[in-house]
Parts: structure tokens; C-alpha cells; sequence
């Protein structure tokens, strides 16, 4: 759980998961600082409740423009957390897959994670913060993706384990903590610009028959910044309802 002294840069949080994060953060006093290419960037920082909030049009694949932009941020206030959410989806297969595409995946879904958590990790040593850092990973990781994103998705959000584990590793002298959380189908704008055909047979893999609500991932994510959590690190947590048994 954050908390008031909590200053908190959520990527990709102008929609779907990321935007329920901040705003669950930021109802239990924390600020946060969203970072989004989405149009709707504006319209989701002028609802989130309380004061101090930022927002900037970033591009993650951009590192000069991500560092600037955190650079603002900590200048406001050392970062205490993040929740890395940005990210896109593939569902083209290998037989029609372009290299531009399948770079592109990877560049927004790994380098891009990669972009905001660098500058962000030496902002928190800099300032002896005890920070803690989640990143989206995906049930694709696990199983192959399927109807939730093909061979680049699934690569991209493997990636992300390796990844974090090592960056756990070396950031746990300096009490920075960092996980995963692998979500199932949630509804957010991405699921949602699945085919019918394809959410269908979606729901035949779950077993509660339904898709997550954001909120519901939400809840892990917040456990997950928040002290509460503090023997867990590298670590991946599944909310998927039961679609996969990590």
C-alpha cells in the first residue's frame, strides 16, 4: 500500500491497468507521475484524486526523452516507486510477422521498460530510497500467449522476467525491491480491441469464465509497491484466475 510520502511514476497510465493504479494510489495519498503517449493523458490526470499529480506525453522508446522527463519528476520529489505498464500487443504469427513489427514489440515492451527504469533506479540510490518497482509481465510469458498475443508479445514479456531477476539482484544492497505481476485476460483497452471471435475462446481457457477486472490486478500491484511486501523480490505473482497455476 502507498501512502502520503509515496511519489510514484507509473508508465502507460493514461489507460486500462495503469490508470487503475493511479488512481488507487493515489485515493490512499500518494502522488503519482503518469507517463503516456495516449491522448487521453490529460483527461485521466484531471480526475485522480488529490493534489501534486503530473502527467507528460513520453514516448518509452525514447531514453533521452524518458530521462528528462523523470529528471522533472525527481526534481519535485524523490520517486519512492514504479509500476511499468506501458506496452503493446501482437497477434501476427510467424508465417506473416515483419521484422518491423516484431522490433517494434520488443522495442516498446523491453527496451521501453528498460528506458524508465534505469534513470529511475539511480534516482532512488542517489536519494538512499527504499523504492520498490513493479513491472507487467503477462500470462503470454508462461503460455505461449495464444489469443493474447503471439510469438513477439510472448518474447517480450518473457524478457521481462530475466530481466527483472537480475536487476533484483543488483538493486537489493541499495533496499530497492522489484517484481512482476503476470496478468490473465483483464479488461482494458487492449482485450478489448480483440476480436469477438478471439475473446471467446479466451474465456474457454479461464476458469472462472470471465475476464479480470483491472482492479483486480490493481490489488496485487498495490501489495506489491507497498511495504507490506518486503520479503518478496524478483519475484512473479499470477493474476490470472486461475487461467495459469505458476
Amino acid at each position: 500500500m502507498s501512502n502520503s510520502t509515496s511519489s510514484i511514476v507509473i508508465s502507460g497510465g493514461a489507460s486500462g491497468i495503469g490508470l487503475a493504479c493511479a488512481h488507487k494510489f493515489a485515493s490512499e495519498g500518494a502522488t503519482v507521475h503518469l507517463l503516456d503517449l495516449n491522448p487521453e493523458l490529460g483527461e485521466a490526470l484531471a480526475v485522480l484524486p488529490g493534489k501534486g499529480h503530473t502527467a507528460a506525453r513520453v514516448d518509452v522508446t525514447d531514453s533521452a526523452q524518458v530521462e528528462a522527463e523523470i529528471a522533472k519528476i525527481a526534481g519535485l520529489s524523490p520517486i519512492t516507486g514504479l509500476v511499468v505498464s506501458a506496452g503493446i500487443i501482437s497477434q501476427t504469427p510467424l508465417l506473416e510477422i515483419s521484422a518491423a513489427e516484431f522490433t517494434k514489440v520488443l522495442a516498446v515492451n523491453v527496451v521501453g521498460v528498460q528506458n524508465v527504469m534505469a534513470p529511475i533506479a539511480r534516482n532512488m540510490v542517489a536519494n538512499s530510497v527504499s523504492g520498490s518497482m513493479v513491472v507487467l509481465a503477462s500470462i503470454a510469458a508462461f503460455n505461449g500467449g495464444g489469443f493474447m498475443g503471439r510469438g513477439a508479445y510472448s518474447a517480450s514479456k518473457a524478457a521481462l522476467l530475466g530481466l527483472v531477476r537480475s536487476y533484483a539482484r543488483e538493486l537489493a544492497p541499495h533496499n530497492i525491491r522489484i517484481n512482476t505481476v503476470a496478468p490473465g485476460a483483464t479488461e482494458t483497452p487492449m482485450t478489448e480491441s480483440l476480436s469477438a471471435e478471439a475473446r471467446t475462446k479466451i474465456l474457454a481457457q479461464t476458469l472462472g469464465n470471465r475476464f479480470l477486472e483491472s482492479e483486480e490486478v490493481v490489488s496485487v500491484i498495490d501489495y506489491l509497491i507497498g511495504s507490506e511486501s518486503s520479503a518478496l523480490n524478483g519475484q512473479t505473482l499470477h493474476a490470472n484466475g486461475g487461467s495459469y497455476f505458476g
